[in-house]
């Protein structure tokens, strides 16, 4: 008898030594699974101390905000205890999750504005109140807000204020497991200016936007940037949690094809290492490209937008986008390499169209080569307040790389009514990446056909257009761009502009970049950058060998106002 009497007095110590629930917290709820609630919904109880709990006698409850009733939906064994950091699962019967649960009852959580609680006898241990217009007896401070799909949760794990709509946050559930991590680094967005390279040796803004959604703040470091082999280093400067952070990178890759562009970031302080893809960025042609665009019809045939195949291809496994619109996967369609595709607003339209203004040409518009698309960009002929250009038109692969893309208008061409803008070149057409223009064209556009401004692949002679011809500040017309194409067989070039009595105003000394389009911009102002006096004066192009011995020349007057 003495021995069960101190048997009995060593239990009584032991259960009076341990935290009786001040330390257990509701820290995770599911009241509104995505699909059906049976078997989804889930309750996460945390032991905050670093003891164990006991959980004898502790209860969950439930109540509708419609009538505040309190109904009991699980209670501790005799003798259970939590362990110190340690989570205990309620779930519903017929549980459908990957974590092993540790008590199934029928829960039958509602959607809101609902409430539960976790008591001890008569003791509120601790109380959520979720759901617009809860009465403020059933929660702490706040409602907590509840979207469907996503877990209510602590940030981080056993964070308590008092104040249900402070301390939970909706995220992804996670049954069992730590709310959200102290640290939590990942790439919100990608962007690279331009877009795609025509070629390789050709720089490109890579911007990154970083997102620490973890609770603690990012300490500061060092950051870096891996393209192409180029290894591009900075001061990292932290980020603070729930925040995010933009990085950008002056890139030169070196060679064609599709880049990779890597992060990793070393901390200063205890947060761990990091690094991730952020993006990737085309350099060169890729296998699709866009060949000509006509952005604003002067009749009823509709925008349009004609790509290439540059080799056999899934046209489904690409994506289409303007500047201010969302992507779009392109019809489900097998090109062949060399094969164009017009994208229409309007098929009917543009084919009826082309049927009248490609009479008597040797390449004309077949029914095969338009597909209309749903969605069309509606692309844009002048440029928003928020940027110095038009519209831009991109393809993207099946993981998002930037393919290919134009540009339209922000310079002096703009956006032409009635004409297309036409790829002179695929790859490098000039050393500045000029090597769009206006269709030459008689009936505005070429689609489905050879565009009227490719640069000839054979020959000695050049061409000089200047556009415009007349240099207006007063009109409005500040830049008069000296397109040049320089013949394959030239060695070597310059551009040369005289007056009227023969005096060399401006030069351009030329390069050895080979046969291409040169687009050379010039403001009316001589060698020295003095604003040259109104008059005539006439642009030379003079193409040679490598030996110097001329084999062209070519002479365009131009004017200034």
């Amino acid at each position: 008898m003495a021995r069960l009497h101190r048997a009995l007095v060593s239990l009584l110590l032991l259960a009076t030594s341990l935290p009786c629930g001040a330390a257990l917290v509701i820290n995770e709820c599911l009241p509104d699974p995505e699909g059906p609630d049976a078997g989804r919904e889930f309750v996460e109880i945390l032991n905050t101390s670093d003891e164990a709990v006991s959980i004898a006698d502790v209860s969950l409850e439930f109540a509708n905000g419609a009538d505040g009733v309190w109904q009991l939906r699980w209670s501790g064994e005799a003798g259970a205890l939590l362990g110190p950091g340690e989570r205990l699962l309620v779930v519903d019967r017929g549980w459908t999750g990957t974590t092993e649960s540790t008590h199934e009852v029928a829960l039958g959580l509602q959607n809101g504005p609902d409430a539960i609680r976790l008591v001890r006898g008569s003791e509120v241990l601790d109380l959520l109140g979720y759901g617009h217009g809860l009465d403020l007896h059933l929660t702490e401070t706040a409602a907590a807000t509840v979207r469907p799909g996503l877990a209510l949760a602590r940030r981080p794990d056993g964070y308590d204020t008092g104040n249900n709509r402070n301390d939970f946050r909706a995220t992804t559930p996670t049954p069992g497991k730590v709310n959200f991590s102290q640290w939590s680094l990942a790439v919100k967005s990608f962007l690279c200016e331009p877009p795609s390279l025509p070629s390789a040796h050709r720089p490109v803004l890579a911007t990154v936007e970083l997102r620490n959604s973890g609770w603690a703040d990012w300490p500061a470091g060092s950051i870096q940037c891996l393209v192409d082999g180029g290894l591009y280093e900075a001061a990292w400067p932290g980020c603070q949690a729930d925040s995010s952070r933009t990085v950008e990178w002056l890139v030169t890759p070196t060679t064609a094809g599709v880049h990779e562009v890597s992060l990793a970031v070393t901390a200063d302080g205890a947060a761990p290492d990091w690094s991730a893809v952020a993006g990737r960025c085309q350099v060169g042609p890729g296998h699709l490209v866009v060949q000509e665009v006509m952005a604003a019809p002067a009749d009823t045939q509709g925008e349009w937008i004609e790509v290439q195949a540059l080799r056999a291809l899934d046209l489904d496994t690409y994506s289409l986008r303007d500047a201010d619109g969302d992507w779009r996967r392109l019809p489900s369609l097998s090109m062949a390499g060399g094969d164009r595709l017009v994208l229409a607003q309007d098929a009917a339209a543009l084919l009826m169209r082309e049927e009248r203004a490609s009479a008597g040409q040797s390449c004309r518009l077949q029914t095969a080569q338009v597909l209309e698309l749903s969605g069309w960009p509606s692309l844009n002929n002048s440029a928003p307040a928020d940027r110095q250009w038009a519209d831009r038109v991109m393809l993207a692969d099946s993981v998002g790389t930037v393919v290919d893309h134009v540009t339209l208008g922000g310079d002096v061409y703009g956006v032409p009514a009635g004409r297309s803008w036409e790829r002179a070149a695929v790859g490098p057409a000039d050393p500045s990446g000029w090597n769009w223009a206006v269709s030459r064209a008689l009936a505005g556009g070429t689609p489905g056909c050879p565009n009227s401004i490719l640069i000839p692949t054979s020959g000695i002679s050049g061409s000089l257009d200047p556009v415009p011809r007349v240099l207006d500040p007063a009109a409005g017309v500040a830049v008069i761009h000296v397109r040049a194409s320089v013949p394959p067989s030239a060695g070597r070039w310059r551009v040369e502009i005289y007056d009227l009595w023969g005096a060399a105003v401006r030069t351009w000394s030329g390069d050895d970049l080979g046969g291409g389009i040169r687009d050379l911009p010039w403001s009316g102002e001589d060698d020295r950058g003095r604003a040259l006096p109104a008059g005539g004066y006439v642009v030379l192009l003079v193409t040679s060998d490598e030996a110097g011995r001329t084999l062209d020349r070519q002479r365009v007057l131009v004017v200034v106002r």
